[in-house]
């Protein structure tokens, strides 16, 4: 990700297919090798 505008999307049917009931996305600054600190994070239940 370059930081630029981005919309990542995953069907909500497999989530709920996993029996999972919420979902987190998270916002890390770095790379891969030399992780970053997190710059922010979302919670949303599903239930």
């Amino acid at each position: 990700w370059t930081g630029r505008a981005a919309t990542f999307s995953v069907p909500l049917d497999r989530v709920r297919q996993e029996q999972e009931d919420g979902v987190v996305v998270m916002v890390q600054s770095g790379s891969p090798t030399a992780p970053g600190p997190i710059l922010g994070a979302a919670r949303l239940a599903l239930n």
